[in-house]
């Protein structure tokens, strides 16, 4: 990936309000009140009903399967738990698409770890406003990604190439990350809500803190959307904010403001549970100041 320019960038008060104006709510709650809606389960804590599984293959050899178990329901701590076991590259992705909502999830790291990532930091995601069309060497959807990294960088940003490449990119405060200091040579941006606007990024974003609790302890995300503005939350606090979210098709832009949902597996083991949404009409403003969203929107 390019590192995206440095230019200072606001987007306007205008396009930003006309964006929500304009997009549908979370699919099943037309509503025009201004107060999120009911929380709504996306886990039935039975099996993995309402969702679709995508695992990665060379090409040529693309298999619907999951001969391996890679991702099944089990029962851990008292409840129940959806396991990616990690092995190989895939995603398991809801068949309904949202907009406009409210998204929380509590996620653990298990113990086992599988190439390419056998001695490297646990690794998975939670993906969104994606497209239904896998990537077939990967399982991964063209998203927008809320990292799930071990190590300090859980809430971080990525654009993740689906079928037909890498094509969103968003505009986001931050400053620039010193070259000895960066995990990865394309992650060189850690998000600060009074930092300058980056536009145009592709690249990863490094979250603001570590905010991310010792292993084998349950983790609180959360994922607000609203337009083209979205907001990451780990364990209570805003880790990363992002807006203009847009794809890049032919020479021109289109608004990316709803889509899939999809949790990865890449080479960790990781537990998910107590999976829930609701419409969200707008963010509040105390999670847009947090989030550095009002000066110039």
């Amino acid at each position: 990936m390019t590192r995206p320019p440095t230019s200072p960038f606001l987007p306007s008060r205008r396009h930003f309000l006309g964006a929500l104006a304009t997009l549908p709510l979370l699919a099943g709650c037309q509503t025009t009140s201004t107060r999120p809606g009911p929380w709504r389960s996306l886990f039935n804590r039975r099996d993995l009903s309402g969702w679709v599984i995508d695992l990665g293959h060379p090409p040529g050899q693309a298999d619907t399967r999951d001969p391996r178990s890679v991702f099944q329901v089990v029962e851990t701590d008292g409840e129940a738990a959806i396991r990616v076991s990690g092995e190989g590259l895939g995603g398991l992705r809801t068949t309904e698409e949202f907009g406009n909502y409210h998204l929380e999830l509590q996620f653990k790291w298990g113990e086992l770890r599988f190439p390419p990532r056998l001695t490297e930091p646990r690794d998975s995601g939670l993906l969104y406003h994606g497209l239904p069309d896998p990537n077939p060497e990967t399982g991964w959807i063209e998203s927008l990604e809320l990292g799930l990294l071990e190590g300090g960088e859980t809430g971080d940003f990525w654009s993740v190439p689906g079928i037909h490449g890498q094509r969103i990119v968003v505009d986001i405060r931050g400053q620039d990350i010193p070259v000895p200091q960066r995990r990865y040579a394309d992650q060189a941006i850690r998000f600060d809500p009074q930092g300058r606007w980056y536009r145009g990024v592709s690249a990863g974003i490094l979250n603001s803190a570590d905010r991310e609790f010792p292993r084998g302890q349950w983790n609180t995300v959360e994922l607000m959307c609203v337009g083209q503005t979205a907001v990451h939350f780990l364990n209570g606090q805003v880790n990363l904010a992002l807006t203009h979210a847009r794809r890049r098709v032919d020479g021109r832009e289109e608004p990316v403001t709803r889509g899939l949902l999809q949790l990865q597996s890449e080479g960790a083991e990781t537990y998910f549970r107590r999976l829930r949404v609701r419409s969200l009409p707008e963010i509040p403003p105390h999670v847009l100041a947090a989030a550095g969203l009002t000066d110039g929107l």
